[in-house]
């Protein structure tokens, strides 16, 4: 009595069924690897955007408060319109001297850049802080003329195509939800009245306070928005 062995392999149809399940699994390691390399740098623009933003927010904080603020701060009346200030006369709030003698009430500048400053000047020639506001540096236009520059105007190498811009604002304080995480809060001035901040004697219409904020925000590659806010005030 003989015996046979019989080799089976892989029917067509098994052989099809094996492909179709490979490349199924194929595409999605595919894809995953694919996303993992399209992603990996995101890291590493998220810092770079957070170093543009906070190099150009330590330029803007070591500014002066205002174009008119004396050495070592305040002495300025936050108002605006025909309301007299009195928290910088002799004998209000602690003052032993009038640090405001001429009895201007109008001391404080307006936002933006001041008489005979210019935006294509270089940036060292800005002497307070809101001369910032609306500063657009743009290396994903196409164009140069906006591209990122240092303080004297020079401008910066290999920062890539990211986008970077400035808001100041005067603010107010405003109370916060009475926690001892939240004890007050800021919000922009509006009209510039509030029983804090500003001084309720300012008048009607008055849009400064004694605190303006700062926001400085970039734009990565990847359309990513990095966003610093400071707070300084008048002191």
């Amino acid at each position: 009595m003989s015996s046979k062995t019989f080799n089976r392999g892989f029917t067509l149809v098994e052989t099809i069924i094996f492909i179709l399940v490979l490349s199924v699994g194929a595409a999605g390691i595919m894809t995953l690897y694919q996303n993992v390399l399209s992603r990996g740098a995101d890291p590493l623009l998220r810092h770079k955007g957070l170093v543009l933003a906070q190099d150009l927010m330590d330029e803007i904080l070591s500014k002066r408060w205002d174009e008119h603020t004396p050495n070592g701060g305040g002495g300025l009346d936050a108002c605006d319109g025909g309301a007299k200030d009195g928290r910088n006369d002799s004998g209000s709030s602690g003052n032993s001297v009038n640090c405001d003698p001429a009895g201007d009430d109008d001391d404080a500048s307006t936002i933006g850049l001041d008489a005979g400053e210019s935006s294509a000047a270089a940036r060292q020639n800005w002497n307070d802080l809101d001369d910032y506001d609306g500063l657009v540096e743009d290396n994903q236009n196409g164009a140069t003329n906006d591209d990122f520059k240092d303080p004297q105007g020079n401008p910066v190498a290999e920062v890539g195509s990211f986008r970077r811009r400035v808001l100041v604002t005067y603010v107010m304080i405003a109370a916060g939800d009475g926690s001892s995480g939240s004890p007050y809060s800021f919000a922009i001035a509006g009209d510039g009245r509030g029983t804090q901040d500003p001084d309720s004697n300012c008048g009607s219409g008055s849009p400064r306070t004694n605190f303006k904020q700062v926001v400085v925000t970039v734009t990565t590659p990847n359309n990513e928005e990095i966003r610093l806010v400071s707070i300084k005030g008048n002191f």
